[in-house]
């Protein structure tokens, strides 16, 4: 609507997180009922609204995969956090095998991720930062982009993978 693409966190004042969208001042929540949402009692940590497309997956997709690699994202998780993620356009894609084999060189369980299908309330959600983000027409990147882009080219078995799937 306007531009705008509904999906993301808002916080508990309802108010939405500019930062859980795809695109920076792109996204915008929307009214959910109450006794619609699903609630957990625990901690997330919110990997952000994945768009099903390769050229995004290699791009939008990653950018706060980087917290994963941090102690706190460790701690997060050992003590029982939730991986989640939002697929744009959920009702019709899946994640692309391409991609779930890029996550797998991060070292990253595809099992311990959770789609949000409905409205979900956490406990507490953390959301990382952007390590790639657009300001007008440009796009940026920070040296953790480039360290999840190298910890990805360096996995020899997505690249024997990729070509398999190419072919």
């Amino acid at each position: 609507m306007n531009g705008k693409t509904s999906g993301g966190v808002v916080d508990s004042d309802g108010i939405y997180v500019d930062l859980s969208g795809l695109h920076e001042n792109h996204g915008c929540g929307y009214s959910v009922d109450s006794k619609d949402i699903v609630r957990k009692e625990k901690n997330a940590i919110y990997l952000g609204v994945w768009f099903p497309i390769w050229g995004h997956c290699i791009t939008d997709n990653i950018k706060k995969l980087w917290f994963l690699k941090t102690p706190e994202a460790k701690r997060l998780i050992n003590d029982g956090a939730d991986l989640v993620y939002i697929v744009m356009m959920n009702d019709r894609f899946t994640l692309p095998q391409s991609f779930v084999d890029l996550l797998c060189c991060l070292n990253i369980e595809i099992t311990q991720l959770k789609q949000i299908l409905v409205p979900t309330q956490y406990q507490s959600i953390y959301i990382p930062d952007n390590s790639l983000f657009r300001k007008g027409e440009k796009i940026f990147y920070t040296k953790e982009f480039l360290e999840t882009r190298n910890d990805i080219l360096h996995a020899s078995r997505f690249w024997k993978s990729f070509g398999k799937s190419n072919r």
